[in-house]
């Protein structure tokens, strides 16, 4: 779904730069390898903590640990409506980045490469 989506928004125009946003329903291998073949910049929020590949394709350690050992670069409070039965709250978010390298998946699900 999250690939087919991205592709029907057809090529960026020239001189512009897309920056696709997707959440946790995206964290696929098949859908960050079409962004990464297609030369797409984008975010998704990690649903799996997934294997990291280091140069010379060492293992890296694990994506959820990578992320909460790197610097914080602001920290954000953000409005969370009410959702099946839960009040609405308030919620505080650290927010970090940095780029990584991920394994692919030792079971294949969906189209893509190994």
């Amino acid at each position: 779904m999250w690939k087919a989506g991205w592709k029907a928004l057809g090529p960026v125009s020239e001189g512009t730069m897309r920056v696709n946003i997707a959440d946790r329903g995206a964290d696929t291998q098949e859908f960050i390898e079409a962004m990464e073949l297609g030369k797409d910049h984008y975010v998704v929020r990690s649903k799996s903590n997934r294997r990291m590949v280091l140069d010379g394709g060492r293992s890296g350690g694990k994506l959820h640990d990578f992320a909460r050992a790197l610097p914080t670069l602001c920290i954000r409070q953000v409005q969370v409506p009410s959702n099946h039965g839960q009040s609405a709250r308030e919620a505080v978010v650290r927010v970090a980045a940095g780029p990584v390298v991920l394994a692919a998946p030792q079971v294949a699900r969906g189209e893509h490469s190994q």
